[in-house]
């Protein structure tokens, strides 16, 4: 991972997009939850259990 970050910050003439693949059991921050507006921003794990998501998500 350390040698493709160093790659992509040598680029400065174009936006760079960097697949990085996490294990699924594990949550990435900070993220929008599915069906959630970008004000429901979650910049941690919720400290209680978040209802399913309804509606066509």
């Amino acid at each position: 991972m350390r040698k493709t970050l160093e790659k992509a910050w040598e680029i400065t003439d174009r936006p760079v997009v960097i697949n990085a693949e996490c294990i699924k059991k594990e949550n990435v921050f900070p993220m929008v939850p599915s069906g959630a507006a970008i004000e429901d921003m979650l910049i941690e794990p919720p400290k209680y259990k978040m209802e399913k998501p309804v509606g066509s998500t």
